[in-house]
């Protein structure tokens, strides 16, 4: 047993680090040698392995423990079919529940981040399935152990598998949360999914296909067709074949395939950037047309969206028509705009945002003449005009103050607007910004004059952040290389500490923070260069915040700047990043199913980028859905 356990051990490794498999799954059900030793039909053993619930559990529990060893909890999952009477399997009801409660309950107190459990329903029977489950036979029992809406976040699932109509389907998913697992119907139906989704009728499957041992017959095999219309098809005869050719090829990509940030699971790692827009009105509510805007953008399903920056309060602002969500009136228009983003599948945060010295001091003072220009330290833009005054340092209770500024926003986006959460903008010479770099810093207590101190403004933004929405609701922006607005230190190694230090104290404060999100050193100022300057990368932050053994935390990285579909692609498979889009989002609505099909994009209009206090939907809502998109 010991040296079957091993076995077990290597070939997971083997799947997960040397073939590339996601994940792997233990067979033990149906009457195999793992479900052979958790039965007494055919246990009947005298030693530590036979004779009791917990003798006959070890073996299946060891080979667990091994093989979570071997390649972690979170790819490691097990199949169970405490119902099937296959191959003279099959115990009584109270002896099987007793004896699979303690199995579940065991691999759960032992590994609360297991994959997943795979259940084959009691009405599969032998290799005939029940139009019913037989009387005192049931799985619930194994989902009241192993999955609740409180433990949701550790991604523990249940899969259930056996008979199932589309419409029992939609039923279990939605009165239990189950994954549907199918097996002929997905044999004769590649499009399996697409089907279910859009009510399309299935193909038949032919039996006498499934066991055609040592053969490259496509017959039964890979010959079954997709359903008409279907855009994921690659059939050579159909008339879009052309445009989704790359489909078979490009859709192993991982910017297609689902992943978790924070407490959400997305369906993709194509991400709407945050986009400055100038929609909402002199009392900085978001305009009706907004909602329209982000719905849109919220078409392709699973999709995450990162909103406008938004002011935390109105001393923090200083631009006209931005909007804010201190007031009830702009909290309801928001909680508008999330509503509609979740009612197309997909999941948006609201960025936190606070001007310092880049506001107007008129737009300030017309809001209350009590608002001053501030900024860390007294330094001005230079483009400014002589006429503004210098932004007056914020004194150390003032930093406090903003510090409950941006907890009490995060709190109103997230529980009475509905956001998924929130990212801190800490970016492009903005508040944060201008403590976090000397460049705007050139204070001497204790907010500047150090790395340590630098980042203290920063660091008490983020704590009083997730103290308010927790960390898997918490991202955080930085642009450690752009220029725009005269930012950026006076040297790489300056730069590497800064940032390396605040990214380091946010891992080790908050392990499960949903992510960070960099712009890329090509994006400089308003421009993008066709390659990142010498010396300049964001590689040094990537190495301190993933690697393959934190993934289980869902902590992500999402990087910005100047993307196109092959620079994406290239770096979801390489680092595994989310990949923010702007101005190339703007003008593509569907901009993650384009890019999985690699569909010709909609060049944007520059002009219509600032429109200030306007319903006019040119350049805003007017662009195009690709032709053919079933999202549309």
């Amino acid at each position: 047993m010991v040296q079957y356990a091993e076995m077990f051990a290597k070939a997971a490794s083997n799947a997960v680090y040397k073939a590339g498999f996601d994940g792997v799954e233990v067979h033990g059900a149906n009457g195999f040698i793992v479900d052979q030793f958790l039965q007494d039909v055919s246990n009947h053993r005298t030693d530590e392995y036979g004779g009791s619930v917990e003798n006959r559990a070890r073996f299946a529990l060891e080979v667990i423990d091994a093989i979570v060893k071997a390649v972690g909890p979170r790819k490691t999952a097990i199949r169970l079919s405490p119902w099937n009477n296959i191959f003279g399997m099959g115990m009584d009801v109270p002896i099987t529940k007793a004896q699979f409660s303690y199995l579940v309950s065991k691999i759960k107190e032992a590994h609360p981040t297991l994959s997943y459990i795979h259940l084959i329903e009691p009405r599969s029977k032998g290799d005939d399935v029940l139009d019913h489950d037989p009387e005192g036979e049931s799985n619930d029992f194994i989902r009241e152990i192993w999955t609740s809406p409180e433990e949701d976040e550790n991604g523990r699932r249940v899969i259930s598998s056996g008979g199932y109509t589309r419409e029992l389907a939609i039923e279990n998913a939605d009165k239990r949360g189950d994954i549907i697992g199918f097996g002929r119907r997905f044999i004769a139906n590649p499009d399996l999914p697409y089907r279910l989704e859009y009510n399309i009728p299935w193909n038949d499957y032919d039996r006498t296909t499934f066991y055609i041992q040592n053969t490259l017959d496509p017959k039964g095999y890979t010959d079954y067709p997709f359903a008409p219309g279907n855009p994921r098809s690659v059939a050579n005869k159909h008339p879009l074949a052309a445009v989704y050719a790359s489909q078979r090829t490009m859709s192993t990509s991982k910017l297609f395939q689902p992943l978790k940030v924070g407490d959400i699971t997305l369906k993709h790692r194509v991400a709407l950037a945050p986009l400055t827009r100038f929609r909402a009105n002199e009392k900085h509510v978001p305009l009706s047309i907004v909602k329209e805007m982000y719905a849109q953008r919220a078409s392709t399903p699973g999709t995450l969206l990162i909103t406008e920056a938004t002011f935390i309060d109105a001393r923090a602002g200083g631009y006209p028509h931005v909007p804010g969500i201190w007031s009830d009136e702009q909290i309801a228009a928001w909680k508008e705009v999330a509503s509609a983003v979740h009612a197309k599948g997909s999941f948006i945060y609201l960025q936190l945002y606070a001007l310092g010295r880049t506001a107007y001091s008129a737009v300030l003072k017309a809001e209350n003449p009590s608002y001053d220009l501030v900024s860390a330290s007294d330094i001005p833009l230079s483009d400014y005009s002589k006429d503004e005054p210098r932004p007056r340092p914020l004194t150390v209770p003032e930093i406090k103050e903003y510090v409950e500024l941006y907890a009490k926003a995060a709190s109103n986006a997230v529980h009475k607007a509905g956001f998924d959460g929130v990212e801190i903008h800490n970016a492009n010479g903005y508040l944060l910004d201008q403590f976090t770099q000397d460049v705007t810093n050139h204070r001497t207590d204790e907010y500047g004059g150090s790395v340590e101190n630098r980042a203290r403004f920063t660091l008490e933004v983020v704590d009083a952040v997730v103290k308010a929405v927790g960390p898997r609701k918490t991202g955080i922006r930085f642009s450690p290389w752009n220029t725009f607005q005269d930012m950026g230190m006076d040297s790489v190694s300056k730069s590497k500490a800064q940032f390396s230090y605040i990214v380091s104290k946010i891992k080790e404060a908050h392990p499960t923070f949903s992510y960070v999100h960099v712009v890329e050193p090509r994006a400089k100022a308003l421009d993008v260069l066709d390659h990142n300057p010498e010396g300049e990368d964001n590689d040094f932050i990537r190495e301190i915040w993933t690697s393959p053994e934190d993934d289980q935390n869902g902590r992500r990285l999402i990087s910005a700047g100047g993307y196109t579909r092959e620079l994406s692609i290239e770096n979801a498979d390489k680092r595994g990043d989310i990949i923010a889009f702007g101005r190339v989002f703007i003008a593509n609505p569907d901009l993650p199913y384009r890019l999985e099909h690699n569909i010709p994009l909609t060049n944007y209009d520059r002009t219509t980028f600032y429109l200030q206090n306007s319903v006019d939907p040119k350049g805003y809502t007017d662009y195009p859905f690709a032709e053919g998109n079933p999202h549309a």
